[in-house]
Order: C-alpha cells, then sequence, then structure tokens
C-alpha cells in the first residue's frame, strides 16, 4: 500500500457505457491500464498523472490492473470541480461541484450535450489516496 500521498490519475470518456463511472468520496477497487498507453488521450494534462482509467475502445488487448483506491478529488479545466460521473445509460452525468449537473450524449452523437457548455474534451484528473498495489487477478474479479 502506498502512503497517503495524492497521486493522479487520468480518466477520458470512451462513451457507450464503456467507462467506469467515479464519485469523490468512494473507496473502491478500479480498472487501470497496467502500462501506459502511447497515447497520451489528453494533453490537457500532460505529465500530471501515474495511472489512466481502463477503458475498451482504447485498446481491446491493451493490459488492465486492478487496484483499491480512494477517489478524493475530481477536477475539469473548464467545468471545475466534479463530485461525481455518472456513466450508466445513454447519457453520462457530470455534476459540477459548483453548478448543476451537465447531461452528456454518450451513444448517438458522443460528448455532445444539450446545455450551454460547449466541452472539446470531457478528460477529468482524478485524485486518488490510499492506492494500492496491483490485485491479482482472480481477487481482482471476485471481489468487484
Amino acid at each position: 500500500m502506498n502512503d497517503n500521498s495524492t497521486q493522479f490519475a487520468l480518466w477520458k470518456p470512451a462513451w457507450y457505457e464503456l467507462d467506469q463511472s467515479i464519485k469523490q468520496g468512494t473507496r473502491g477497487r478500479f480498472c487501470f491500464f497496467s502500462e501506459m498507453p502511447d497515447d497520451p488521450m489528453s494533453s490537457r494534462y500532460p505529465q500530471r498523472y501515474e495511472f489512466v482509467f481502463f477503458n475498451q475502445i482504447q485498446s481491446s488487448e491493451a493490459k488492465r490492473e486492478f487496484r483499491d483506491a480512494t477517489i478524493v478529488g475530481i477536477e475539469h479545466l473548464e467545468l471545475g470541480p466534479i463530485s461525481e460521473i455518472d456513466c450508466q445509460g445513454l447519457d453520462y452525468l457530470f455534476c459540477p461541484m459548483n453548478g448543476p449537473t451537465v447531461t452528456v450524449n454518450a451513444e448517438e452523437t458522443p460528448g455532445t450535450t444539450t446545455s450551454e457548455w460547449e466541452v472539446e474534451d470531457w478528460a477529468v484528473l482524478v485524485m486518488l489516496a490510499d492506492v494500492s498495489e496491483p490485485i491479482e487477478s482472480d481477487e481482482a474479479t471476485s471481489e468487484s
């Protein structure tokens, strides 16, 4: 187990319900790429993250690993601090701490919204605490 210092992860949506929902203040088991993807997937957060949340659209053959962690913060450059991103259904819900929930289409025209927000990149920087070492695959599937 790492110390209590904050570590950073990039969460970039693949849409189509292929992403992990995340919520500030929760502890859970999350899936990350076990090797940093060649394409950093977001130039908005260069060299600021140690992990990238796994999604199958980046590569169906990419290796992944599970780690337990506590989400202590979620930050979007345009929306500001986010309390939760709900990835269930045809629309994703981005819940800014200082504003109304933003509904983002995740199926027909991914990344579009009917609100006033015109966001080009939905990637967020996720602050993690108490990140575990990688969990063995049979442990990861039995508890997730």
